[in-house]
C-alpha cells in the first residue's frame, strides 16, 4: 500500500470516528438539556437538594461531553496535522473540532464556577451559625448552664459541615482549572486558523457573578430598608468591579461599558421607584412615632412636675394632724 493510500484509509477512518463521536455528543446534549430544565425547575420551586444533585449531574454530563470532543480533535489532528495544505473541507472539520472543545471547556467551567459559588456562600451561612452557637455556648459556660453541651455539639457540627463543603470546593475548584487549561490550549489553536473568538470562560463566571450579586442586593433592599446604606455602597461596589472588567475587555457582553454599567444601574433606578411608597410609609411612621415619643415625654414631664411640688406641700402635715389620728384609733 502507497503512503497516500495509507493518508486516504486514515482520513476516511477518521470522518468514521468523527461522526461516531458526533453522535455520542449529541446524545449526552440532549441528556444536557434535560438536566438543566430540571434544574431550573427545583430551584424555582425551592427543591434545593434537588437542585444540588441536578449540577453535579449536569458537571458529570459536561465532563463526559469534554471528554468525547476531546478524543474527536485528537483523532482529527493525528490525521489532518500530516496533511499539507489542508483542503477547505478538511480546514473546516479542525476548526469545527476546536471550536466544539472550546465550547464545551467553557460550558464546564462555567458551570463548575456557579456551583463553587453557590457552596461558598453556603459556608458563608454556616460560620455565621458557628458565631451564634459560639456565643451562646460562652453566655451558657458563664452562668453553668446545662444547654452549654447543646451549643458545643451544634458547633462541631457546623464546623464538621464547613470542612466538608470546603473539601468539595477545593474538588472543584481542581476540576474548574483542568477546564481551564483544555480551553486556553484549544482557544490558541483555534486562534491559529483564525476561528470565531470567544471570551475567557474565568471572565464569563465573573460576569455572571457580578450580575447575581446585584440582584440579591435588590432583594436585601426590598426585605430590609434599615440596611439600605450600606447596601447601597455595596451596590457602588459591584458596579465599579463591572465597570473595571469591561474597560479591561474582559467581559463577555459585546455592549459599550457606559451600556454595561448603566444596565446595572438601570435595574436598581427601577428598584428604587419601586420602593419609593415603602420608603415613604416608613417616613410617615418614624414622623408619627416621634411625635407620640414627643408627646409621652411631655407627659412626663409634667408629671415629674407635679411629683416634685408635692413633698414641699405634705412637709409639716404629720406634725398638724398626727395627733388627731392617735386619738381617733380608739374610738374605731
Amino acid at each position: 500500500m502507497t503512503y497516500p493510500e495509507i493518508k486516504g484509509w486514515m482520513k476516511e477512518d477518521m470522518e468514521a470516528r468523527v461522526e461516531e463521536y458526533n453522535l455520542q455528543r449529541n446524545g449526552l446534549t440532549s441528556l444536557l438539556q434535560k438536566c438543566t430544565e430540571t434544574l431550573q425547575g427545583s430551584l424555582e420551586a425551592g427543591e434545593v437538594a434537588v437542585a444540588e444533585d441536578m449540577y453535579y449531574q449536569k458537571i458529570s454530563l459536561l465532563q463526559k461531553i469534554l471528554g468525547v470532543c476531546d478524543q474527536k480533535h485528537r483523532v482529527v489532528e493525528s490525521v489532518l496535522i500530516h496533511r499539507k495544505p489542508l483542503s477547505t473541507d478538511e480546514a473546516e472539520l479542525m476548526v469545527a473540532s476546536l471550536q466544539d472543545l472550546v465550547v464545551s471547556s467553557r460550558d464546564l467551567t462555567t458551570c463548575l464556577g456557579k456551583l463553587m459559588y453557590k457552596k461558598e456562600a453556603q459556608v458563608g451561612a454556616l460560620n455565621q451559625k458557628i458565631l451564634y452557637e459560639q456565643c451562646n455556648l460562652q453566655l451558657c459556660i458563664d452562668r453553668f448552664d446545662p444547654n452549654a453541651k447543646k451549643h458545643a455539639a451544634a458547633k462541631k457540627a457546623l464546623q464538621d459541615d464547613v470542612q466538608t463543603i470546603e473539601e468539595e470546593v477545593l474538588l472543584l475548584k481542581e476540576q474548574q482549572d483542568s477546564a481551564v487549561l483544555v480551553y486556553e490550549k484549544a482557544y490558541h489553536r483555534l486562534q491559529e486558523w483564525e476561528g470565531p473568538k470567544h471570551a475567557h470562560p474565568m471572565d464569563q463566571v465573573q460576569d455572571e457573578l457580578i450580575k447575581r450579586k446585584t440582584e440579591l442586593l435588590q432583594y436585601r433592599l426590598v426585605l430590609n430598608l434599615d440596611e439600605q446604606d450600606h447596601i447601597l455602597t455595596e451596590r457602588d461596589n459591584i458596579s465599579q468591579q463591572a465597570a473595571k472588567l469591561v474597560a479591561e475587555g474582559r467581559s463577555p457582553r459585546k455592549d459599550a461599558p457606559t451600556s454595561y454599567v448603566t444596565l446595572i444601574e438601570d435595574d436598581l433606578v427601577s428598584l428604587k421607584l419601586e420602593n419609593e411608597d415603602l420608603q415613604r410609609l416608613l417616613r410617615e411612621e418614624r414622623t408619627t412615632s416621634a411625635a407620640r415619643i414627643a408627646q409621652l415625654e411631655h407627659e412626663v414631664a409634667t408629671l415629674h412636675a407635679s411629683l416634685s411640688k408635692m413633698p414641699a406641700a405634705s412637709s409639716h402635715s404629720p406634725e398638724r394632724h398626727g395627733p388627731q389620728v392617735v386619738q381617733a384609733c380608739p374610738q374605731r
